[in-house]
């Protein structure tokens, strides 16, 4: 009976000694890689970080990458050599929800402290793609912040390629640019670009100050806080193409007179100027002595000297010069032509080569006359030019760039000098000579194939007078400049038509102006005073002249009466004109806006 009782409770024994064995056993490895596949029929053994699911850490954890425990260490183990594959858009995504500063969702750290090392490496093998896509939260937070580990090593620093001396380093847009200088606003933020290892050679400071130097290390251009501009004209290889702010010149304190041309022919009259597309002087004129047409293409912004070309000298040519930059960036010039004996006038156009005319391509546009021309580009890129012919006010369109054909269109009676420029409408607006009365005549349209005209002024002194000059001011509107009895006069358009003006009476006693806008946005007139034969120029008060000051440009004795001004690409006057006495072309250049001599601010 006891042996009965005994069994039972052996064999109870054994099940419990078999349990206890097994408990104590080592627990198996993780499971392969084969057994384990991301979103199979969940399975305990291939739910190695324990959280319920089978993805792929789990599969990462079961093949020994991780570890060998589903807990993340943070830094007793490398990955080197791991590929991670994914599919649609992303291969690898990592996410850190913390709001703490400095949080990352990755961080790249090469703890290296020598050779080319990144802490983080991006690549793109496809043309359309790039090796960093970063993206911030909204239009105007940073994409990208590059700075140090502390105060002291904070700079931000983007390079192109340290391996290859040549590389080069772009910045592409699709539209704007923008740099924000000093956006915590704790201190002066500046903009510098440096040469070689540290030269700086252009800085631009947060109140708008700005300083460019020359290959030289010379200060070639400064604007200050306040807006005011010097320009060096005496830095060697300067050249500027686009019209900066009102500045001052830093040298001469006064005016300078240069003679560019001092070939020994009587040249210089009938001079019309402006601005190249290198930013320099470009002036066409006559040359008496053997009735050529002379170009003179100056040097430096002052103009002391100049590359001097010949064209048409075959006829006697180069009268009533007017000269445009062409939308080729190069000039067109238009002017009358006559035949070996000096008579038969005709129109005659130059189209420059390049940008000094040092040769041109030479076309007559009308047989029928061509004297007291004037020419502007007008807004379809081509030139448009009026002239004198046949007792007739007429325009020639050019056809071309060019001008090797053009349109001409009579617009009826009409007197010489014409004088043409393009309104604020995009229409030509020209002023003409009707004999006793000062009329002007608005296009119609961009060819100018027909106009409105309307006379402005009747002469009212015993001697007649003449148009010299109009401009558009700052207002869009019309500024005629004539001359009645030998008092030099301005009409101030009262509408675009120019079918009524308020006069303004500049001088008496002078003649044969000249009309610009300066850069301050006010007319500025160089004329000639006929009493004292001297060259001057009035600068106005207000846009329609009804207050000047008037400068003594050049008072050498016996000047002749043309005179040309444009603003330089140093937004200061230049003036050309001619010298009796030596037979040459002059040029002035005005060391302020309104050629007063010695003129500082302090």
């Amino acid at each position: 009976m006891k042996s009965t009782k005994l069994l039972p409770l052996g064999i109870t024994l054994f099940l419990l000694l078999t349990l206890a064995a097994a408990a104590g056993a080592q627990a198996p490895d993780a499971p392969s890689l084969a057994g384990c596949t991301p979103g199979t029929d969940y399975d305990p053994a291939c739910d190695v970080d324990h959280d319920g699911d089978v993805d792929l850490i789990d599969v990462q954890l079961a093949a020994g990458h991780w570890g060998s425990t589903g807990t993340y260490p943070s830094s007793d183990h490398d990955h080197f050599g791991e590929l991670w594959l994914g599919n649609d858009y992303t291969g690898l995504e990592l996410r850190n929800s913390s709001t703490n500063n400095a949080a990352a969702g990755v961080a790249g750290w090469s703890t290296a402290n020598s050779g080319m090392t990144f802490g983080v490496f991006g690549r793109s093998d496809s043309p359309d793609g790039a090796g960093v896509y970063a993206l911030g939260a909204g239009e105007h937070i940073p994409d990208l912040i590059l700075g140090g580990t502390s105060p002291s090593n904070d700079n931000g620093v983007i390079f192109s390629d340290m391996t290859y001396p040549g590389s080069d380093l772009f910045l592409r847009s699709n539209d704007d640019v923008g740099i924000h200088l000093d956006r915590n606003n704790d201190e002066e933020g500046r903009f510098y670009l440096y040469r070689g290892e540290g030269t700086v050679i252009f800085r631009l400071d947060e109140q708008g100050g700005l300083r460019l130097k020359d290959e030289e290390d010379k200060v070639v251009f400064e604007v200050n806080e306040a807006g005011g501009a010097q320009f060096n004209t005496g830095a060697p290889g300067l050249r500027v193409n686009t019209v900066p702010v009102l500045g001052r010149a830093l040298a001469p304190a006064d005016t300078m007179i240069s003679t560019p041309d001092d070939s020994p022919n009587s040249k210089g009259d009938l001079s019309s100027i402006t601005i190249g597309a290198d930013g320099l002087g470009l002036i066409s004129y006559s040359d008496y002595s053997f009735g050529d047409l002379r170009v003179a293409h100056c040097d430096n912004v002052a103009c002391t000297s100049a590359t001097v070309t010949v064209h048409d000298a075959a006829s006697w040519a180069g009268y009533d010069t007017s000269i445009a930059i062409g939308a080729d960036g190069l000039g067109l010039i238009s002017y009358q032509g006559l035949d070996l004996s000096g008579a038969n006038p005709r129109l005659k156009v130059a189209h420059c080569e390049d940008i000094a005319c040092t040769s041109a391509t030479i076309t007559t546009l009308d047989m029928a006359g061509g004297s007291s021309t004037s020419l502007v580009i007008g807004t379809d890129g081509l030139g448009l030019i009026s002239y004198y012919a046949g007792g007739n006010l007429k325009v020639a369109h050019c056809n071309n760039t060019a001008c090797t054909s053009a349109t001409l269109s009579n617009l009826g009676g009409g007197g010489e000098p014409t004088v043409l420029t393009l309104g604020a409408d995009g229409l030509g607006l020209i002023a003409f000579d009707g004999g006793l009365s000062v009329y002007v005549a608005h296009c119609n349209n961009v060819a100018c194939t027909s106009a409105t005209v309307n006379q402005l002024f009747v002469y009212v002194g015993c001697c007649g007078g003449a148009v010299h000059s109009v401009a558009i001011g700052e207002d869009g509107l019309g500024l005629v400049g004539f001359s009645d009895s030998g008092e030099l006069q301005i009409a101030h358009c009262d509408n675009l038509l120019c079918s009524d003006a308020s006069f303004a009476l500049i001088d008496s006693g002078s003649w044969s102006s000249s009309i610009t806008i300066g850069m301050d946005g006010l007319p500025l007139i160089s004329y000639w005073d006929k009493g004292n034969r001297r060259v001057q120029v009035a600068h106005c008060m207000e846009q329609s002249c009804a207050e000047s000051s008037i400068a003594i440009l050049d008072s050498i004795d016996d000047l002749d009466s043309f005179s040309a001004v444009t603003i330089g690409a140093d937004g200061l006057p230049l003036v050309s004109y001619y010298d009796d006495v030596i037979d040459d072309l002059k040029v002035a250049h005005c060391s302020n806006p309104f050629c007063v001599p010695h003129f500082r601010r302090r």
